[in-house]
Protein backbone atom coordinates (compact mmCIF):
# COMPACT_ATOMS: atom_id res chain seq x y z
CA UNK A 1 0.00 0.00 0.00
CA UNK A 2 1.11 3.45 -0.69
CA UNK A 3 1.30 6.16 2.36
CA UNK A 4 -0.70 8.33 1.23
CA UNK A 5 -3.26 5.41 1.25
CA UNK A 6 -2.63 4.81 4.21
CA UNK A 7 -3.22 8.10 6.19
CA UNK A 8 -6.05 8.58 3.93
CA UNK A 9 -7.82 5.61 5.37
CA UNK A 10 -6.54 6.46 9.00
CA UNK A 11 -8.18 9.96 8.70
CA UNK A 12 -11.28 8.88 7.09
CA UNK A 13 -11.61 5.79 9.77
CA UNK A 14 -11.61 8.57 12.20
CA UNK A 15 -14.83 10.47 10.45
CA UNK A 16 -16.28 7.02 10.45
CA UNK A 17 -15.63 6.59 14.07
CA UNK A 18 -17.85 9.94 14.86
CA UNK A 19 -20.97 9.29 12.47
CA UNK A 20 -24.28 9.25 14.59
CA UNK A 21 -27.82 8.76 12.88
CA UNK A 22 -28.97 11.50 14.84
CA UNK A 23 -25.97 14.00 13.51
CA UNK A 24 -26.30 13.12 9.75
CA UNK A 25 -25.26 16.44 8.16
CA UNK A 26 -22.32 16.49 10.55
CA UNK A 27 -21.27 13.57 8.98
CA UNK A 28 -21.81 14.58 5.55
CA UNK A 29 -19.94 18.01 6.38
CA UNK A 30 -17.33 15.86 6.95
CA UNK A 31 -16.89 13.14 4.07
CA UNK A 32 -17.17 16.74 1.66
CA UNK A 33 -14.57 18.18 4.07
CA UNK A 34 -12.37 14.96 3.26
CA UNK A 35 -13.07 14.83 -0.47
CA UNK A 36 -12.35 18.54 -1.00
CA UNK A 37 -9.11 18.32 1.54
CA UNK A 38 -7.86 15.49 -0.68
CA UNK A 39 -9.22 16.36 -4.50
CA UNK A 40 -5.95 16.56 -5.97
CA UNK A 41 -5.06 12.53 -4.76
CA UNK A 42 -8.86 11.39 -6.05
CA UNK A 43 -8.42 13.12 -9.43
CA UNK A 44 -6.58 10.34 -10.56
CA UNK A 45 -9.15 7.78 -9.65
CA UNK A 46 -13.05 9.67 -9.97
CA UNK A 47 -15.52 10.37 -12.09
CA UNK A 48 -14.57 13.95 -12.32
CA UNK A 49 -18.17 15.54 -12.71
CA UNK A 50 -19.18 13.55 -9.91
CA UNK A 51 -15.79 14.78 -7.70
CA UNK A 52 -17.13 18.46 -8.71
CA UNK A 53 -20.62 17.76 -7.17
CA UNK A 54 -19.31 15.92 -4.00
CA UNK A 55 -16.99 19.41 -3.49
CA UNK A 56 -19.89 21.60 -4.32
CA UNK A 57 -22.77 19.86 -1.39
CA UNK A 58 -23.84 21.92 1.14
CA UNK A 59 -25.84 19.59 3.78
CA UNK A 60 -28.05 22.49 4.23
CA UNK A 61 -29.21 22.27 1.05
CA UNK A 62 -30.39 18.42 0.97
CA UNK A 63 -32.43 16.57 2.91
CA UNK A 64 -30.06 14.10 4.66
CA UNK A 65 -30.75 10.45 5.49
CA UNK A 66 -33.90 9.54 3.66
CA UNK A 67 -32.67 5.91 2.65
CA UNK A 68 -33.30 4.60 6.15
CA UNK A 69 -29.63 3.15 6.25
CA UNK A 70 -27.87 2.82 9.47
CA UNK A 71 -24.87 4.84 8.97
CA UNK A 72 -23.51 3.88 12.63
CA UNK A 73 -23.86 0.30 11.56
CA UNK A 74 -22.68 1.04 8.25
CA UNK A 75 -19.40 2.99 9.80
CA UNK A 76 -18.46 -0.38 11.89
CA UNK A 77 -18.04 -2.47 8.54
CA UNK A 78 -16.21 0.20 7.15
CA UNK A 79 -13.98 1.08 10.24
CA UNK A 80 -12.88 -2.86 10.35
CA UNK A 81 -12.09 -2.90 6.70
CA UNK A 82 -8.62 -3.79 5.42
CA UNK A 83 -6.09 -1.16 4.10
CA UNK A 84 -8.38 -0.25 0.70
CA UNK A 85 -6.74 1.11 -2.01
CA UNK A 86 -7.32 4.97 -3.33
CA UNK A 87 -9.86 3.62 -5.87
CA UNK A 88 -11.99 2.06 -3.15
CA UNK A 89 -11.76 4.89 -0.43
CA UNK A 90 -13.14 6.93 -2.63
CA UNK A 91 -15.93 4.41 -3.94
CA UNK A 92 -16.85 3.82 -0.14
CA UNK A 93 -16.90 7.66 0.63
CA UNK A 94 -18.46 8.54 -2.80
CA UNK A 95 -21.24 5.62 -2.17
CA UNK A 96 -22.11 6.91 1.60
CA UNK A 97 -22.64 10.33 0.08
CA UNK A 98 -24.57 9.21 -2.61
CA UNK A 99 -26.83 6.89 0.13
CA UNK A 100 -26.86 10.57 2.93
CA UNK A 101 -28.26 12.93 -0.20
CA UNK A 102 -30.38 10.56 -2.53
CA UNK A 103 -34.15 10.94 -1.55
CA UNK A 104 -36.16 8.05 -1.21
CA UNK A 105 -39.76 8.50 -1.88
CA UNK A 106 -42.71 6.79 -0.92
CA UNK A 107 -43.66 5.24 -4.80
CA UNK A 108 -43.34 2.25 -6.03
CA UNK A 109 -40.80 1.24 -9.32
CA UNK A 110 -43.86 0.68 -12.41
CA UNK A 111 -41.09 -1.78 -13.54
CA UNK A 112 -39.46 -3.81 -10.41
CA UNK A 113 -42.42 -2.72 -8.02
CA UNK A 114 -39.23 -2.20 -5.66
CA UNK A 115 -39.52 0.90 -3.19
CA UNK A 116 -36.65 2.22 -3.66
CA UNK A 117 -37.45 5.14 -6.02
CA UNK A 118 -34.70 8.07 -5.92
CA UNK A 119 -35.01 11.33 -6.70
CA UNK A 120 -31.97 12.64 -9.40
CA UNK A 121 -30.86 15.28 -11.72
CA UNK A 122 -28.70 15.94 -14.12
CA UNK A 123 -25.90 18.38 -14.07
CA UNK A 124 -27.21 21.40 -14.67
CA UNK A 125 -30.22 20.78 -12.96
CA UNK A 126 -32.75 21.33 -15.89
CA UNK A 127 -34.33 17.79 -15.66
CA UNK A 128 -35.25 15.64 -12.66
CA UNK A 129 -35.24 12.07 -13.06
CA UNK A 130 -37.03 8.92 -10.61
CA UNK A 131 -34.44 5.95 -10.64
CA UNK A 132 -34.90 2.76 -9.45
CA UNK A 133 -31.77 1.87 -7.18
CA UNK A 134 -33.35 -2.16 -7.58
CA UNK A 135 -33.66 -2.38 -11.49
CA UNK A 136 -32.77 1.00 -12.62
CA UNK A 137 -35.48 2.03 -14.26
CA UNK A 138 -35.68 5.62 -15.14
CA UNK A 139 -38.13 8.08 -15.86
CA UNK A 140 -38.40 11.78 -16.64
CA UNK A 141 -41.71 13.87 -17.32
CA UNK A 142 -43.49 10.14 -16.77
CA UNK A 143 -41.07 8.74 -19.83
CA UNK A 144 -38.77 5.60 -19.52
CA UNK A 145 -35.04 6.57 -20.10
CA UNK A 146 -32.13 5.02 -21.21
CA UNK A 147 -29.91 6.33 -18.07
CA UNK A 148 -27.70 9.48 -18.40
CA UNK A 149 -24.46 9.26 -17.81
CA UNK A 150 -24.05 11.70 -15.17
CA UNK A 151 -26.76 11.74 -12.67
CA UNK A 152 -26.78 13.50 -9.24
CA UNK A 153 -28.54 13.10 -6.11
CA UNK A 154 -31.22 16.27 -5.74
CA UNK A 155 -31.55 19.16 -3.67
CA UNK A 156 -34.63 20.47 -1.63
CA UNK A 157 -34.60 23.66 -4.52
CA UNK A 158 -34.94 20.42 -7.39
CA UNK A 159 -37.15 18.35 -4.73
CA UNK A 160 -39.69 21.74 -4.56
CA UNK A 161 -39.70 21.86 -7.81
CA UNK A 162 -40.80 18.31 -8.40
CA UNK A 163 -43.47 18.76 -5.97
CA UNK A 164 -45.02 21.78 -7.43
CA UNK A 165 -45.25 20.36 -10.91
CA UNK A 166 -47.04 17.42 -9.67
Amino acid sequence: MLDKEIILWDECIEIFKKVSNKRLNEFLDEMVLFITKHKMSFNEVADLNFLEFICSIDSNKFIIGTTGDNFEGLSKKYINTKQPTLREILKIISNTIWDLTTITTDEICPHCKSDNLRILTDFKKENIYKSCETCFWIECNGKAYVRPQDLFPADKDIISRLKENT
